[in-house]
């Protein structure tokens, strides 16, 4: 049985204290209009697909620092099932993302933490597990 699911998260872009937080200090965060957005569907095997630097699917390498964002969010999700007691399925992820330029320019709107919350709401949805912003 095929199983599908999307989430999508806004980007943010810092007004002030960008570093500040890295201290344990205050900033000032502003939503911008710009998604990032994750499909995820069931599959034999973990595979990845950026519309920004792939071509099409790839089999998701968990010994390679490629994607290191996504497959450290997995790895920490699978374990989270694992304390629930919950099976883990594998999955085809495919990331759209309007936070960057066509050219790969970031433009500093929080796309690596986008992709981490996009990519645990989308499992949370999928596993049909409750979550909160907080949570994310």
């Amino acid at each position: 049985m095929s199983r599908e699911v999307m989430a999508f998260s806004k980007g943010k872009i810092y007004i002030a204290g960008e570093y500040a937080v890295v201290a344990g200090g205050l900033s000032i965060l502003f939503p911008v209009e710009k998604y990032v957005g994750i499909r995820l569907e069931r599959a034999d095997d973990y595979y990845i697909y950026s519309h920004k630097y792939q071509s099409g699917f790839e089999k998701l390498d968990f010994y390679n620092q490629n994607n290191l964002y996504v497959l450290k969010t997995i790895t920490w999700f699978n374990k989270y099932l694992a304390e629930l007691g919950i099976k883990e399925d594998k999955f085809k992820i495919e990331i759209k993302s309007e936070l960057d330029s066509e050219k790969n320019k970031k433009y500093g709107f929080g796309s690596s933490a986008a992709i981490i919350v996009t990519l645990l709401k989308a499992l949370f949805i999928y596993y049909k597990l409750p979550y909160s912003s907080l949570v994310l």
